[in-house]
């Protein structure tokens, strides 16, 4: 039975991984407010959000850069719109478990960010950390900065 439930662990992997690859290129427009697609997107696709498939990669990365360097302000006809990639739901858990962390360490200008698949990586004191676990990366964070967490 041992052998059974670490083959099917290794083909949900494998499985998540082809799911996020065929979405790699792909990326989600939020904000957009409903009859603005022209015919184009329509409600009963099950999607909130638009999703802009198969951007060129180099497309897609100079998008985040621009809104980067726009401070992330994106509007179209007085509506402000947010622009995400597409990762499958499994990986979206799994990055969105750094939340609360990611906000205090955005709120004490900490360096920071969320690496593929979901791995978070933080810089303090010109030491990087990368954090597979959210409990990992608290435990670590009260070492080395324990007034983040007013201890």
């Amino acid at each position: 039975m041992g052998d059974l439930s670490k083959e099917v662990k290794a083909l949900q992997g494998k499985m998540l991984d082809l799911e996020a690859r065929s979405r790699r290129n792909n990326l989600i427009l939020a904000g957009l407010p409903e009859g603005k697609e022209a015919g184009a997107i329509s409600p009963s696709t099950g999607y909130n959000s638009p999703t802009l498939p198969e951007a060129k990669w180099s497309d897609k990365n100079e998008v985040f850069k621009t809104l980067a360097s726009a401070k992330g302000k994106l509007t179209w006809d007085g509506h402000d719109l947010r622009m995400f990639q597409d990762f499958p739901m499994e990986i979206q858990r799994q990055r969105d478990s750094y939340r609360e962390l990611r906000s205090i360490l955005h709120r004490e200008n900490l360096r920071h960010g969320i690496l593929y698949p979901a791995r978070l990586i933080v810089t303090i004191n010109e030491e990087t950390f990368i954090f597979k676990e959210p409990k990992e990366a608290e435990k670590v964070l009260k070492e080395k900065r324990p007034d983040l967490f007013g201890i």
